[in-house]
């Protein structure tokens, strides 16, 4: 009897203890909540958290959802003419440590920092040499064959579904979600 009371009670706390990333979920709306509830319900669900110490997040959105993709990606981003202070739509201009990994993403209407070159210098995932005739070396990192998509109500982000997919986001019909 001691040991199953004993048995219920660690599965108790072990619940509560699973669940409790959960209270800091934010409902804000727009997509700088769904990318950080996005991060926090990753870097605590999924397995690829820690297969990788990188991780790209691309975006789809519509009106009213907002589709967010986290990739375990080591692969080697080049400099090229990207400078402090321009916007691009594709290189990273924003980036969110947790627990020592790096989850990275483009804002086109982010210019691109000191802060977002030296972070990715420090995880290795900038590549700064000037390769002749543009020629792109060989060893330029690796990336998870899986994704973890996510989809969220643009007016509120607690309001979500989550998809493992080997399948780019983008290109397979989405979830219903209910954003009414």
């Amino acid at each position: 009897m001691n040991f199953k009371y004993l048995f219920l009670i660690g599965i108790v706390s072990l619940t509560q203890q699973c669940a409790s990333w959960k209270k800091n979920l934010t409902s804000e709306g727009g997509e700088g909540g769904a990318i950080e509830n996005a991060i926090l319900d990753f870097s605590n669900s999924s397995r690829q958290f820690k297969e990788f110490n990188t991780f790209h997040i691309l975006k789809v959105s519509s009106e009213k959802v907002i589709g967010l993709s986290i990739l375990g990606d080591s692969n080697k981003w080049r400099l090229g003419a990207i400078r402090i202070g321009n916007t691009n739509k594709y290189f990273p201009s924003r980036f969110k440590e947790i627990n020592g990994k790096l989850f990275y993403w483009s804002d086109s209407t982010t210019v691109i920092t000191k802060d977002v070159l030296e972070v990715m210098k420090k995880y290795k995932v900038l590549d700064t040499v000037q390769y002749p005739n543009n020629i792109i070396p060989d060893d330029t990192g690796t990336y998870s064959n899986t994704t973890t998509d996510y989809y969220f109500c643009r007016s509120n982000t607690l309001k979500y579904k989550k998809l493992t997919s080997k399948v780019a986001i983008g290109h397979y019909w989405p979830p219903n979600l209910s954003c009414d």
